[in-house]
């Protein structure tokens, strides 16, 4: 669930899920009511916590959460970064906190981080190694791609990228013996974090053709 109070933002954070293999979006909440509203009529594994909900406060909404005895996960998005906020809501079960403005990539992070400790709590006995990936002490921070994407390849597309021309997927898939919709799926992903940009270019008589740039930019989610 996303609890969140501009709807622009939000609608970053649920295209952002949406792209991600196993999350699915339970609803959006722009206030404390209808956060405790979606919270009893739908099943919720994780909630991404705005701290600033208009007249609503986030903290408060989260300690109204834990005295009803939910236990769900929270990940706080706030433009909050003095330390007591920071103490209060770690107190409170926040599994991370990211100070906005935060990259996607950061905040892909965070849901990876999620599923980590969603699979090392799930057995019914745990050893020190599951408990270390809860407590995330165990678990190096890494890129979290979408399914089918390895880091390899997103250095290796980014790498062809003529800076100055462009370069189209056909050009990047024969540079990096990729097939053409593969390269493709890279560029995309790297547009939409921040590390590339696409413009249209006419192409003769038929369609254009898209042209990408690498740059030296990420995504940002703002601090709105």
């Amino acid at each position: 669930m996303i609890v969140e109070d501009e709807p622009a933002v939000a609608g970053v954070y649920v295209r952002a899920i949406a792209a991600m293999p196993r999350f699915a979006v339970a609803g959006v909440a722009r206030d404390a009511t209808a956060a405790l509203d979606l919270l009893r009529r739908r099943p919720v594994d994780l909630v991404l916590l705005d701290l600033h909900l208009g007249a609503d406060d986030g903290l408060t909404l989260l300690r109204r959460m834990r005295a009803d005895g939910r236990t769900v996960e929270v990940i706080a998005l706030t433009a909050s970064c003095d330390p007591a906020s920071v103490r209060a809501l770690l107190q409170h079960g926040a599994i991370d906190y990211l100070v906005k403005p935060f990259t996607l990539e950061r905040l892909r992070q965070a849901l990876g981080l999620f599923l980590s400790r969603s699979a090392a709590l799930s057995g019914d006995v745990l050893d020190q190694a599951a408990i270390d990936r809860a407590c995330a002490s165990g678990r190096p921070a890494r890129r979290w791609l979408p399914k089918g994407l390895e880091d390899g390849g997103v250095q290796r597309v980014r790498a062809a990228l003529d800076p100055v021309a462009g370069s189209s997927a056909t050009d990047v898939a024969g540079r990096t013996c990729m097939a053409r919709v593969t390269a493709r799926r890279y560029l995309e992903y790297l547009v939409a974090i921040g590390q590339a940009t696409v413009d249209s270019e006419p192409d003769g008589p038929g369609r254009p053709r898209n042209l990408y740039r690498a740059t030296a930019g990420a995504a940002v989610v703002p601090a709105g």
